[in-house]
């Protein structure tokens, strides 16, 4: 994969925003046992825009190596959501990855740096729509931490208010693993190991309830070891 502006492995902002949906319709149960390409199928057909926008965006979410046709459905399926549901923080955060995920594939290009925007534009707007979202206070604290990282502020990034955001989604997070893990990745690329090494202890520490939690937690682990 080529280096970005918004450089998104797989631990992603796609890994912040699946947890939690609620189980009601086989599409879901199937989102919930890591079945994300039957989830995506049952959700189409049955025109559940959200379950489809986030059972696509798992199916590369939560890969190494996404391929370019899923994340081309996965942005096309996060489109579709936000335009029927302006006003949900989830469907927003759910562009907000799709969207990182084409940067991650883009290189260093003018697309990339258009597409990183957009991504945090779209977790700006679900900032806005709830104040004290730890998934979207989690989120954007994660964009701006990478995009310094790896860009300084050529594109915005700011690593102050990156730690103001993450205390804050910090102070929120609850029993959330997803929202733990992007916490850990955005104190890593400020480089502050010790404080990431804590946070992803108390997300390893959690009981998955699903199997999106589980993938959360795995690349926890993955993160982990990488630590310095």
């Amino acid at each position: 994969m080529k280096r970005s502006f918004l450089f998104l492995t797989a631990l992603s902002l796609s890994s912040l925003i699946l947890s939690g949906r609620a189980l009601a319709s086989p599409a879901t149960d199937e989102l919930s046992a890591g079945h994300y390409a039957r989830a995506y199928d049952l959700a189409q057909q049955s025109g559940d825009l959200p379950t489809a926008s986030s059972a696509a965006l798992a199916a590369v979410g939560f890969t190494p190596s996404p391929d370019s046709a899923g994340i081309d459905r996965a942005l096309k399926s996060a489109l579709a959501t936000v335009q029927a549901n302006p006003n949900s923080v989830q469907a927003h955060l759910d562009l907000a990855g799709a969207y990182g995920l084409r940067a991650s594939t883009s290189g260093l290009s003018p697309a990339a740096y258009r597409l990183a925007r957009d991504a945090r534009g779209e977790i700006e707007r679900a900032v806005a729509l709830d104040p004290h979202s730890a998934r979207a206070l989690a989120a954007l604290a994660r964009w701006h931490a990478g995009a310094y990282a790896r860009a300084g502020r050529l594109i915005g990034g700011n690593p102050d208010t990156a730690r103001q955001l993450a205390t804050q989604a910090l102070a929120g997070a609850a029993n959330d693993i997803g929202v733990y893990v992007n916490i850990a990745a955005a104190l890593n690329d400020l480089k502050d190991p010790r404080s990431a090494r804590t946070v992803l202890n108390r997300a390893l520490s959690l009981t998955p309830q699903n199997a999106v939690e589980r993938d959360y937690q795995a690349q926890g682990k993955a993160l982990l070891t990488k630590l310095k």
